[in-house]
């Protein structure tokens, strides 16, 4: 589940992304103070965890509580490398971490740049069209592989319901 939820977060939000970045839309653009003939560049996506699962503390309702709860969901997503941008950002809310004010090591996974922010983009377009193209053939085949000591991924799948494996109906 972590990792189709992971999936479709990311889908869900490079979309958005794209929705904003790819507008035709003059009024909008100049609401966000894009020049004329400019262009919207994204200057990331961000999304914070919200399955943490449970968290102990004395009060539900202090300081510690608080912290625990933000340091389990971190931040996630990307972030362009543009040091301009990121340094305009607060840097408590982004995903990339810094020490003695370079970016550490471990954080420059999450950067691009906009040529791959464009490859991205473009197999995520590619993804939902051939499932779109998929889905209105009326396939929509399950494929189940071992989950783990659970069973299958159609134990947990959220898609029974509809499902056309009659041996997991």
């Amino acid at each position: 589940m972590k990792a189709r939820t992971s999936l479709v977060n990311s889908t869900l939000l490079t979309l958005s992304s794209s929705a904003i970045t790819e507008t035709n839309s003059e009024e909008f653009k100049e609401r966000l103070g894009v020049a004329e003939d400019g262009k919207i560049l994204p200057a990331g996506v961000i999304y914070v965890k919200t399955s943490i699962g449970d968290v102990k503390v004395k009060r539900y309702d202090d300081a510690e509580a608080e912290e625990k709860v933000k340091k389990m969901q971190g931040r996630q997503g990307m972030i362009l490398d543009d040091d301009k941008i990121i340094n305009a950002m607060n840097t408590k809310y982004i995903p990339v971490k810094f020490k003695g004010g370079v970016i550490e090591e471990k954080s420059k996974n999450m950067l691009y740049t906009l040529e791959g922010w464009e490859d991205i983009m473009g197999k995520v377009e590619f993804a939902v069209k051939d499932i779109s193209s998929r889905i209105r053939k009326g396939g929509i085949e399950a494929h189940p592989k071992k989950h783990d000591s659970r069973g299958t991924r159609c134990d947990v799948c959220d898609f029974k319901p509809i499902c056309r494996r009659s041996s997991y109906k």
